[in-house]
Formats: structure tokens, C-alpha cells, sequence
């Protein structure tokens, strides 16, 4: 399966912003400084299939998800793949106490 996508995917030089990035992340280790990251309180049922398949959507319209690098030589190469899917993994903290849930989530 993994073969078959690979397979199938766009290889392309990177551009010279992306081996700058790629570039500090070798030099300082990975580093969050240029994600953003955001939580939201669900409350109510939560429609997973739904969820999912909104996941799969924005994965699937955004080709920089499903995009790695690869060193080839000197040349920092771009790997875009035909398709990503992106499973949610659901944990259940019932053995948390309930004030402190969302932290730990």
C-alpha cells in the first residue's frame, strides 16, 4: 500500500525557504516556533465519521499535509503524496479527575 502511494507521488526540488527551514530544524532540533496550534472544547456528541471524513477533506484540498522531505545527495527534495489519511485517535481519560482533563487533553 505504502509503496503503491509513494509510488504515485510529485518529487520536486524545494524551494529556498523551505531548505532555510529545513536547515534550522538540523541545526536546533525540532522546534514548534512555526506551528500554530489551537484546542477546542467539543461539548455534546461528537459525529467521529463526521469529523473524519472533514479531516480526510481539508487533507486532501491542502497538498502541504501531505508533503515530506527527502535528502538526496546535496539536493532537498519535496515529496508530495496523491493521498494522506490522517486517523484520529481517541482517548478516554475517565481515571483523570474531571478538572484536570483538559490539560492533560
Amino acid at each position: 500500500m505504502l509503496n503503491d502511494v509513494l509510488e504515485k507521488a510529485i518529487v520536486v526540488p524545494s524551494s529556498f525557504a523551505q531548505r532555510r527551514l529545513w536547515m534550522l530544524d538540523r541545526l536546533y532540533g525540532q522546534r514548534s516556533s512555526y506551528n500554530v496550534s489551537c484546542a477546542y472544547r467539543v461539548s455534546g456528541p461528537l459525529d467521529l465519521a463526521r469529523l473524519q471524513r472533514t479531516i480526510d477533506a481539508i487533507v486532501r484540498r491542502h497538498e502541504a499535509l501531505r508533503t515530506f522531505f527527502r535528502l538526496e545527495g546535496d539536493d532537498l527534495l519535496q515529496v508530495v503524496l496523491p493521498e494522506l489519511s490522517a486517523p484520529i485517535t481517541i482517548q478516554d481519560l475517565p481515571q483523570v479527575a474531571a478538572d484536570q482533563r483538559f490539560q492533560r487533553a
